[in-house]
């Protein structure tokens, strides 16, 4: 995105903080799944490893940031996990495609396509570069189940995220700005 589009955000933004509006403004990334032989292989450190996780096994998390995170599993949901040496879920991933995506839909999507709805790693895993290993292998295995593209959306200022996707191979596509005025029932969306 250019620097006058970012200031156009900022401004719109800060327009409507100050009319005393709610609002949610997110940047908008997408990975092509072309072929998993293109897209970048993860790197993990010793003994961690990646696999696909049941709602269930979030559920039975000893840490709370993980297991509230449950609620994101069922169907059109696909879970990915990078695990600890003992097996702790250090960072979790739930994509979301087809009925599932629907209701929450930030991003128009083909049928083939699917968004990654949240992200998490634990305080005492960040900075190891798990989160980035994990969007690299859920984007292989969505291209291996003949997923096309991945979308993901990161609230606007959130740095560290946006990084993330960023060095995944996850380019931004656009921004979406909702906002919530008090005399309407039903948000404005702005998207570009």
């Amino acid at each position: 995105m250019n620097v006058s589009a970012s200031r156009a955000t900022q401004a719109i933004v800060a327009g409507a903080r100050r009319l005393g509006f709610r609002y949610e403004c997110y940047r908008v990334l997408r990975v092509p799944l072309l072929g998993s032989a293109r897209l970048p292989v993860p790197s993990l450190p010793p003994g961690f490893r990646i696999a696909e996780v049941a709602m269930d096994d979030v559920s039975r998390s000893a840490d709370a940031e993980i297991r509230d995170c449950d609620w994101y599993g069922g169907g059109d949901a696909i879970g990915f996990a990078v695990r600890d040496p003992a097996g702790r879920i250090a960072c979790l991933q739930w994509l979301w495609f087809g009925s599932r995506y629907e209701h929450a839909a930030f991003w128009e999507l083909a049928a083939s396509e699917a968004a990654s709805m949240h992200l998490v790693t634990l305080p005492e895993y960040r900075n190891r570069g798990l989160a980035t290993a994990l969007k690299q292998a859920s984007a292989r295995a969505l291209a291996e189940r003949g997923f096309t593209a991945l979308y993901s959306r990161v609230w606007w200022t959130n740095t560290p995220s946006l990084r993330v996707s960023e060095k995944s191979g996850w380019l931004r596509v656009g921004t979406t700005l909702r906002i919530f005025l008090p005399a309407r029932s039903a948000p404005v969306d702005i998207r570009w």
